[in-house]
C-alpha cells in the first residue's frame, strides 16, 4: 500500500516537472532564435521483490519471487529541440537568420556565448550588438563594424560599402547535448566548437520552434495525469484508513 502511495507522488511531482518545461516553451512561443526543451522520463530502477515463507518442518524458511517492482517514474532529463525554426522576414539589413546548423558567436561582459536569435543592431559606435548589447563576433572572435551599409552574404562574408570586411562567426558543436541555456536565447559549452555549414539569410528572423497547438495538449495532458495520480493516492489513504480501522478492531 505505502509503495503504491510512493509511486503516486513520484508521478505527480514528474508530471509537475514536465508542467514547467512546457509552461516555459509557451512563454517564448514567440522568442526568436527560441529553441524548445523536451521533458525525458524514466523508471525507477527495477528491484526484485521477494516473500520469505517457513517451510514445513518449521525451522528454516524458502523464497518466493513475486515478481519485478519499479516504483513509478520520475524525470530524467530536459533535453533541448535543435530543429528549424521557420524565417520571417523582416526587412531589416541587420536581422540575420541561420538555416541549418550553426549559431551566432556574441561577447557579454567578457563571456563567449552562442544564440539562434539574430535580431541585431548597430550601437551609437556602429558596431552589431543584440538587442541586450552584447557584442556580434566575426569569426576571428572580434566585434563586426559597420560604418556604412552592410551586406551579409549567405556564407556569412561581411561586407561594408562594397569593401571586404571578413566573415561572421558561425559555429557548430559535434555534440549539441554539450549546450546548456543560460537565459535569453543565448547557450555556453564546455567543448569546443567548429565553423558551421549553415546559410545565412539577411533581413529575416528565425522564429521558435515551439508549437503552440501541441504544447497546449501537452499541458493539458500534463494536467490530467497530475490529478489521476492525485485521486490514486485518496483512494489509497481512503483504503489504508479502512485497514488500520479494521487492524484496531480486532
Amino acid at each position: 500500500m505505502l509503495r503504491g502511495l510512493y509511486s503516486s507522488f513520484a508521478g505527480m511531482r514528474a508530471w509537475l516537472f514536465r508542467q514547467d518545461v512546457v509552461a516555459n516553451n509557451l512563454a517564448n512561443v514567440s522568442s526568436n532564435g527560441y529553441k524548445q526543451d523536451l521533458a525525458v522520463f524514466r523508471s525507477f530502477p527495477s528491484r526484485s521483490m521477494v516473500a520469505l515463507k517457513g517451510d514445513e518442518s518449521g525451522a528454516g524458511s524458502r523464497v518466493q519471487p513475486l515478481g519485478p517492482y519499479t516504483g513509478g517514474v520520475l524525470l530524467g532529463e530536459v533535453r533541448t529541440d535543435f530543429s528549424q525554426g521557420a524565417l520571417e522576414e523582416t526587412g531589416v539589413p541587420t536581422d540575420l537568420a541561420l538555416e541549418g546548423e550553426g549559431f551566432f558567436a556574441v561577447r557579454r561582459g567578457g563571456q563567449l556565448l552562442y544564440t539562434r536569435n539574430g535580431s541585431f543592431h548597430l550601437d551609437a559606435r556602429r558596431y552589431l550588438v543584440t538587442s541586450d548589447g552584447a557584442e556580434v563576433l566575426d569569426e576571428n572572435g572580434d566585434p563586426i563594424r559597420a560604418e556604412g551599409e552592410l551586406v551579409v552574404g549567405e556564407d556569412g562574408t561581411l561586407t561594408v560599402d562594397g569593401q571586404a570586411r571578413g566573415r561572421l562567426g558561425i559555429y557548430a558543436f559535434d555534440d549539441p547535448g554539450s549546450l546548456r541555456k543560460v537565459g535569453d536565447g543565448y547557450f555556453t559549452s564546455a567543448l569546443a566548437p567548429r565553423r558551421a555549414g549553415g546559410r545565412v539569410v539577411q533581413g529575416y528572423l528565425e522564429a521558435s520552434n515551439v508549437n503552440a497547438v501541441d504544447q497546449m495538449v501537452k499541458m493539458i495532458e500534463g494536467l490530467r495525469a497530475y490529478e489521476s495520480n492525485q485521486r490514486l493516492i485518496q483512494a489509497q489513504d481512503r483504503t489504508l484508513e479502512r485497514l488500520v480501522n479494521q487492524t484496531g478492531k480486532v
